[in-house]
């Protein structure tokens, strides 16, 4: 049995998660492996109300309301970065899901979300 969550629980858990600071942080195959090069490092976000997502119906999200610019590599990428995560400010995570499409930086690239590039969601 899958149970179903009305609009103003989602909502509830959507803005306790963002209550106190999370931060962004992205990992190649799981939440263990972080990406390693020397320029990185987690980016705090702010997030928008609890909103319909256009696409999903019956889904609730937020999304970044500024945008979050991770900086440029220092070292050219060996894997693919495929894991977005959320951690609060003691480093833990509370939240992690699968990018739409993986990563491969080079040297001198940066990861840039535009507001409303980064959604986070419940079904």
């Amino acid at each position: 049995m899958t149970a179903k969550l009305d609009s103003a629980t989602k909502d509830a858990a959507l803005v306790a998660m963002f209550r106190h600071p999370m931060y962004l942080g992205l990992a190649f195959s799981s939440v263990d492996d972080e990406e390693t090069d020397p320029a990185y490092q987690r980016q705090l976000v702010g997030v928008s109300e609890p909103h319909d997502d256009p696409d999903l119906a019956d889904k609730r999200i937020v999304d970044n309301v500024v945008v979050i610019r991770f900086p440029y590599n220092l070292q050219d990428g060996e894997q693919d970065i495929k894991i977005a995560f959320l951690a609060d400010a003691d480093g833990i995570v509370r939240w992690y899901d699968n990018l739409e499409r993986p990563i491969r930086l080079s040297r001198g690239e940066a990861i840039v979300f535009e507001p409303g590039g980064l959604k986070i969601g419940i079904p």
